[in-house]
């Protein structure tokens, strides 16, 4: 099959506007889509809709309304398999332990430096963007084959 292109996203939550810019300018470096939330409310319904080809949620903890660990706990009822990272600027031994149970990836303490940001979303999205990329080819390729039959499909129907 040819390569697949898939148009990967990474989706950041966080109500703090000046770490939005800079989720923005680093993914967008990246060669991702950046999916930027300040609310858990709105990265569910962007989830919901892009739940394909997201390859990272990156949420702060101490949100309002909904904590990052509230969030991923609603998220993984209906995606388990997307991968969720923390940020925080204090990170305590019930934060790891809490996150542990979450199955998030790992925590960013901030302040966040570009180098280490990109380091560590390359490392572990590699996994998701994999599986997302074989989805894709296998999704495709499934419509290929649908696109013959129904052509031959319609070629009878013309005999008729």
């Amino acid at each position: 099959m040819s390569e697949v292109t898939v148009d990967i996203k990474v989706l950041c939550v966080d109500d703090d506007d000046e770490m939005c810019s800079f989720y923005d300018s680093a993914i967008r470096d990246m060669g991702f889509t950046p999916l930027i939330s300040k609310s858990g409310k709105e990265a569910i319904d962007l989830i919901s809709s892009h739940w394909r080809d997201i390859a990272i949620v990156i949420t702060d903890q101490d949100m309002p309304n909904l904590s990052g660990v509230e969030l991923r706990e609603e998220v993984y009822k209906s995606y388990p398999d997307i991968p969720f990272i923390f940020v925080s600027g204090f990170i305590s031994k019930e934060d790891a332990l809490e996150a542990l149970e979450n199955k998030i990836l790992g925590f960013f303490e901030k302040p966040l430096t570009l180098e280490y940001f990109r380091e560590k979303i390359v490392k572990l999205t590699e996994e998701r963007i994999e599986e997302i990329s074989d989805e894709r080819e296998i999704l495709e390729g499934f419509l290929a084959e649908a696109e013959l039959l129904i052509e031959e499909i319609e070629g009878l129907v013309e005999e008729i």
